[in-house]
């Protein structure tokens, strides 16, 4: 995972390292409202969002008007973000 500054702005981007393996992304430190990205075409991918420290994630509703991505906007606090898709696919908190 990179977590860059642009614009005075924390962004993390990274790839899925084990496909069906969920990976989990903290977001302590990183600004709210956020746009959460996963590019995949995986049958079983998910973006799931976590409000207690990751012990409990739930899934959030997904812009999926692009076949090949999953969008999540957040606009309240999360502790942490859960991604599941195929060794490779991309993702990026902006």
């Amino acid at each position: 995972m990179i977590v860059q500054q642009i614009m005075g702005r924390a962004m993390a981007k990274g790839a899925i390292i084990a496909t069906g393996t969920p990976q989990v992304v903290p977001m302590s430190g990183m600004p709210i409202p956020a746009t959460v990205t996963l590019n995949t075409t995986y049958a079983s991918k998910l973006i799931e969002l976590s409000t207690d420290d990751g012990i409990l994630y739930f899934t959030p509703i997904y812009d999926t008007s692009n076949a090949s991505q999953l969008v999540v906007h957040i606009s309240a606090p999360v502790s942490h973000i859960r991604l599941t898709g195929t060794a490779g696919d991309l993702w990026s908190v902006r």
